[in-house]
């Protein structure tokens, strides 16, 4: 790959198709990639874990100021207006495609990461505990996919996480308390009917004590 000065990847909203290519992770300076809204297949290569530019937290130091031509403006229906390549924040966004399969522990290299999104997919298995590595995460969103099991209660060490979502999967158990979770909504985890505990309407069943012998 010779594209090795390359920071920024937008293919999103396009009809491609196939899987996710493992030479990503050959990109050095790669630390924006934007697949989302396309027909991607396959699942989430571990390589692409491996992004050199998203596993320092370095990454926004080598970012270039260099103020575009033209202003850049956000495609998805919001008026935020992009005028230097330091505007764009650490992100990896492949939502609304066809990936399945589980979501690789090795995601929690990836420690200068600000958004993950991987919602409206077919990932399935359980929400890696790993992501309580991503410190700098800000937005996570894992939605509408065939996740299972717990929350980890480790994710409440995630100090800058301000948005989370994890509804319409088949998540059970108690939905972490503390620090930032405090501040999520019932949007954030409907969908799940064997969640339970605030801001769920359903509360947590207490286990009985055993009988005391005769």
């Amino acid at each position: 790959m010779s594209l090795t000065n390359l920071e920024h990847i937008s293919l999103d909203g396009n009809n491609i198709n196939g899987k996710i290519p493992g030479w990503l992770q050959y990109l050095p300076n790669l630390f924006y990639l934007d697949l989302s809204n396309n027909l991607l297949s396959g699942g989430l290569p571990v390589e692409l874990t491996r992004l050199p530019a998203l596993a320092t937290h370095q990454v926004l130091d080598q970012v270039k100021n260099d103020k575009f031509e033209l202003p850049m403006f956000n495609v998805n229906g919001s008026n935020w207006q992009y005028n230097c390549l330091a505007s764009f924040r650490p992100m990896l966004d492949l939502s609304h495609n066809n990936l399945s399969g589980d979501i690789p522990i090795e995601i929690g290299n990836m420690k200068s990461i600000q958004k993950l999104d991987l919602s409206n997919n077919y990932f399935s298995g359980t929400i890696p505990s790993s992501i309580s590595n991503l410190t700098n995460l800000e937005r996570l969103e894992l939605s509408h996919n065939l996740l299972s099991g717990e929350i980890p209660t480790s994710l409440t060490s995630l100090n800058f996480l301000s948005s989370f979502n994890v509804a319409y999967n088949n998540l059970q158990g108690s939905v972490p308390t503390g620090r930032q979770f405090d501040t999520f909504s019932n949007e954030s985890y409907q969908g799940n009917p064997r969640l339970c505990g605030p801001p769920m309407l359903k509360s947590c069943s207490k286990r009985s004590d055993p009988p005391s012998p005769l």
